[in-house]
């Protein structure tokens, strides 16, 4: 009596649709795109921390070879003036 295995509620075999609403292929198809979506974002969030990173890694090297570079890029703007104006002389 006591050793008698006990009957459960069963719906049945799934036939492939498992959790899904809708057909297999469907849901295959789905969570295909969902899945490629998340590895897209999960990518651009590495790679903008790793650019966020970089840039504040180098921002020293950069500011100094800016300032390096901002005199003689104030003298040839100084020179293009110059020739633009020389050439607007008739």
């Amino acid at each position: 009596m006591g050793y008698e295995a006990k009957k459960t509620e069963h719906a049945g075999p799934k036939k492939g649709n498992g959790a899904y609403w809708g057909p297999k292929r469907d849901a295959k198809k789905e969570s295909n795109r969902i899945r490629r979506r998340n590895g897209e974002i999960e990518i651009q969030e590495a790679l903008r921390s790793e650019l966020i990173a970089g840039a504040r890694a180098n921002a020293a090297r950069d500011r100094a070879m800016s300032a390096e570079w901002l005199p003689l890029e104030e003298e040839a703007a100084e020179i293009m003036e110059e020739e633009t104006f020389e050439r607007q002389q008739p």
